[in-house]
């Protein structure tokens, strides 16, 4: 066997909709391109997920930065009240299935405490031998550190494992650390990917 783990990005493609739904509203709603907003967001993202700021402050740094301050209360009520997100349960599915198939499996998330308890809370948590969030571990996605953090715990070797993920800037260290990157759009998609590498469901 090839790959002997599977791991996953908890926002986007295990709980919620792919992180460039968000992005691209968000861009739209800021009167800002795609690129631009993109940018600037993944420049502070540390800072929510590892130095975990309070939220206004970090979304007042990202106006601040793309020069839209006074798009602040929009911007919060956006975020404030998009829809509630719940589990992909066609990803669940999944899971259960290449657990059952002997894959080690794991989440890698850029996410904060509270969030880390909310993963492990879940319905899905039993089927995963890893949890690692951001704040504990002190690193983030694409760092090359974490990835390697991510596959020591799983007991792999980088080359054995797959990671999953919405978002491209968070899958870009892949050649250098050695895993094979998988982007997320949707279910369909990721089933032919999974295929094309040798894993069948």
């Amino acid at each position: 066997m090839k790959y002997k783990a599977i791991g996953f990005d908890w926002g986007g493609v295990i709980y919620g909709e792919p992180g460039p739904v968000f992005s691209k509203e968000a861009a739209q709603l800021l009167e800002v391109s795609h690129e631009e907003f993109k940018k600037i967001y993944f420049k502070h993202n540390k800072l929510i997920n590892i130095e975990n700021i309070p939220m206004e402050i970090f979304w007042k740094k990202i106006l601040s930065e793309l020069n839209k301050e006074d798009k602040y209360p929009q911007m919060i009520d956006y975020v404030n009240h998009r829809p509630k997100e719940t589990l992909n349960l066609a990803i669940v599915e999944l899971i259960k299935k290449l657990k059952l198939k002997g894959y080690k499996l794991g989440v890698l998330s850029n996410n904060i405490l509270k969030g880390a308890i909310k993963i492990r809370q879940s319905e899905v948590a039993k089927y995963l031998d890893v949890i690692l969030v951001s704040e504990e571990i002190g690193y983030m996605k694409p760092q090359k550190e974490a990835y390697q953090f991510f596959a020591d715990r799983l007991k792999v070797k980088p080359q054995e494992l797959i990671f999953i993920d919405d978002t491209e800037k968070s899958i870009i260290s892949s050649k250098e650390v050695g895993y094979r990157s998988l982007l997320f759009t949707n279910y369909k998609k990721l089933l032919k990917d999974l295929s094309f590498l040798g894993i069948s469901i």
